[in-house]
């Protein structure tokens, strides 16, 4: 019964300290992805105005290939909408590189924000191995010892596998000499009625 409630107690113990870690990785979690929300968000409106500006170019280079074609002249000064399309052009790409900026921020922000957790999972990392280092005491680490049985389960393998392999040599010999006895047995017969015949 003493080992089971040490082992009742480890576990308890155990279960205390990572629950505050399920808490802090459902956090991280969260942040995560409403960044990563955000930035896909971004980006989609960044391919959707993408989308209307190619629009735009091209309703205004068909406008302009027409009026050249109807005018005979390159000049574009009587071609309708014109300023409107090239307004729109101006939104559209300031729009853009707008959205553009910021999803580069938030992504800064981001690979900052995982640098500085990585360096305090670290430091944190290392004062718990330190820490539990210094904390076990002795009495502790000979019950583990005696609780512990996996020394025994290595050796007994290592045993049985052992005996796997002399028992297996012992198998392949066993045929070999039964073949060199069959071969010295055949020389002696074919001797004899050698001699025989002579």
């Amino acid at each position: 019964m003493k080992v089971y409630d040490n082992v009742k107690d480890k576990l308890s113990r155990w279960w205390e300290g990572f629950s505050p870690k399920i808490d802090e990785a459902y956090q991280n979690t969260l942040e995560k992805a409403t960044d990563i929300t955000r930035i896909a968000k971004l980006k989609y409106e960044i391919m959707q105005s993408q989308r209307i500006l190619q629009k735009c170019h091209q309703e205004l280079g068909e406008k302009a290939a027409e009026h050249i074609a109807e005018a005979n002249s390159y000049d574009l000064q009587g071609l309708d909408r014109i300023e409107e399309i090239m307004n729109r052009i101006a939104e559209l790409s300031s729009s853009i590189k707008e959205r553009e900026e910021e999803v580069a921020k938030l992504q800064e922000v981001k690979a900052k924000e995982e640098k500085k957790k990585a360096k305090k999972e670290k430091k944190v990392k290392k004062k718990e191995e330190t820490s539990a280092e210094a904390e076990v005491p002795e009495e502790e680490v000979v019950e583990l010892e005696e609780v512990s049985i996996e020394e025994d389960i290595v050796a007994i393998e290592d045993a049985v596998a052992a005996e796997l392999s002399k028992s297996e040599e012992t198998s392949k010999e066993a045929p070999k000499k039964t073949q060199t006895k069959k071969a010295t047995e055949k020389k002696e017969t074919s001797t004899a009625k050698t001699k025989k015949e002579a």
